[in-house]
């Protein structure tokens, strides 16, 4: 069973003219924060999980502190884009000047040319003034709740269900300046695209510690699935739990360790372990 959340808004970028891939429309996405996939686990999805998983069931959903963890970050678009800033580096995008250099994409309908232009020719081409509207790298595209876990045995074309992941956030990781692209042989505006990189994070909260053994088993099990509905690109797991007891296991394990405070409210992601950082385990 699927549910939509009423919208959120997020990070974006403005000041673009509309068009299919360009920044402006990206930007409405995002203004327009489209919670999707939000899959509610109940006991009729529990008995489509494999049977050789059921044992490994995540039985921590059924408590209200779990709950309370997982909706109240769920429900933080800001606590989220935090996070995720932390996680590569904090450093923030600069502001378009005068002097950039932008690159356009022309399309001939066989190939695409790639051509460096300076800013008067890029404005000139599309008819309007890049403008970040928030110096932040990241740009959330959509997000959800217990969602869904296929494994793909080697040489299977059809996936088996082994659970459910309790979020995944899709995201945008900005690399550098937008692009402008356009059709050999079309007329009108050269658009603006976002030079970016899609990402996924996947989260697993614990409202509180099981043991080592079955902490471990549940996170090697679900960094060899893949989320279904959302890009299977590079992602991200993330643990969410009360404090920092496991955190040199939960790095080793190739996850990063969030940690929340007393409340349930607060959030903080910890640096890699020194052991982890021998290991070369981060996962990014």
């Amino acid at each position: 069973m699927c549910a939509h959340l009423p919208q959120l808004s997020s990070y974006g970028l403005g000041g673009f003219p509309a068009g299919r891939e360009t920044v402006a429309s990206v930007t409405a996405a995002m203004l327009n924060y489209q919670v999707s996939h939000h899959c509610c686990m109940t006991s009729a999805a529990r008995r489509k999980v494999d049977s050789q998983t059921m044992q490994l069931f995540d039985a921590e959903v059924d408590k209200p502190e779990h709950d309370q963890v997982m909706t109240r970050l769920f429900q933080d678009p800001d606590a989220i884009h935090r996070l995720l800033l932390e996680l590569h580096g904090g450093a923030l995008l600069k502001p378009i000047v005068d002097s950039d250099v932008f690159v356009l994409e022309t399309f001939d309908g066989h190939s695409t040319i790639r051509t460096k232009i300076p800013y008067s020719e890029a404005v000139a081409m599309s008819g309007v003034a890049p403008v970040w509207t928030s110096l932040s790298p990241i740009r959330l595209s959509k997000k959800g709740l217990e969602c869904l876990l296929d494994h793909y045995a080697e040489g299977a074309r059809v996936a088996r269900l082994i659970g459910f992941i309790d979020m995944v956030v899709e995201y945008k990781l900005i690399k550098g300046l937008p692009m402008l692209t356009r059709n050999s042989g079309v007329s009108g505006p050269a658009e603006w695209a976002l030079n970016a990189e899609t990402r996924v994070a996947a989260i697993e909260v614990k409202g509180s510690w099981p043991t080592a053994g079955n902490l471990i088993r549940q996170l090697n099990l679900y960094r060899c699935s893949v989320t279904r509905g959302y890009f299977n690109g590079r992602r991200t797991n993330f643990v969410v739990g009360p404090d920092d007891s496991m955190a040199d296991l939960i790095h080793e394990h190739g996850y990063r360790l969030v940690t929340f405070d007393a409340t349930g409210t607060q959030f903080k992601l910890l640096p890699l372990t020194p052991a982890a950082s021998e290991l070369g385990k981060s996962p990014f």
